[in-house]
């Protein structure tokens, strides 16, 4: 090998390195689906809701999206189910104990994964109140590309050489609350699970006007 066999070869890596900062960094490269998170209908499950009073700049400061909404879906006898959905391209910030930052203040515990009656496809992350907030039932399912995700951390290192090298694509988190809903209570009838349920089938009953790289 001549001396400037080394050398193309030191440039190449070089190259290749940079390859990840110059499509996040500079080029800042994202696959837009042209689905919303705001075409959630306002009413789910047979249930009228309202807009929460969360604020635009906690969410982008928080969860870096523009794209979210919040309803609180008022419950037959009182109470409501909030439901927060999100769509980020900082994927961590959503898929990483998503309830410290929406359910903030709540003592919840993780009580495992199960799928959602009728949608066996859609795993999803059971949240249950401690001690005096026993009554509260949370749930959230995480939506990547078209595919639910049931483990972050292996659907981390699964998409970890795509996201290295090719162009951002969101993910959509749908975070459903019921403080009322009764200690123990089964997702199966549970209104926070029909909530849930009601909007991801209208977030991938949408029709994007929008799908471009």
């Amino acid at each position: 090998m001549t001396r400037s066999g080394p050398t193309i070869l030191a440039a190449l890596l070089i190259g290749l390195a940079l390859v990840p900062t110059l499509i996040h960094g500079y080029v800042d490269m994202r696959a837009d689906d042209g689905y919303t998170a705001t075409a959630v209908g306002p009413r789910l499950a047979g249930l009228p809701s309202r807009p929460s009073d969360r604020l635009a700049g906690w969410v982008k400061k928080t969860l870096d999206s523009d794209d979210w909404s919040e309803r609180e879906y008022q419950k037959p006898g009182g109470g409501h189910v909030s439901l927060f959905i999100s769509r980020s391209y900082d994927l961590k910030r959503l898929y990483h104990h998503p309830e410290l930052a929406v359910a903030y203040g709540h003592d919840l515990h993780e009580a495992g994964i199960q799928p959602l009656a009728g949608m066996t496809e859609v795993p999803v992350h059971v949240l249950r109140g401690n001690a005096d907030q026993a009554a509260s039932l949370a749930l959230y399912a995480l939506l990547y590309d078209g595919q639910f995700v049931d483990n972050p951390y292996t659907f981390q290192l699964r998409t970890a050489g795509a996201l290295l090298v090719g162009p951002r694509r969101p993910m959509t988190l749908f975070f459903a609350l019921d403080q009322t809903a009764g200690a123990g209570t089964s997702l199966d009838g549970a209104v926070v699970a029909r909530v849930l349920a009601a909007a991801i089938r209208s977030f991938e009953s949408q029709t994007p006007s929008v799908a471009k790289e």
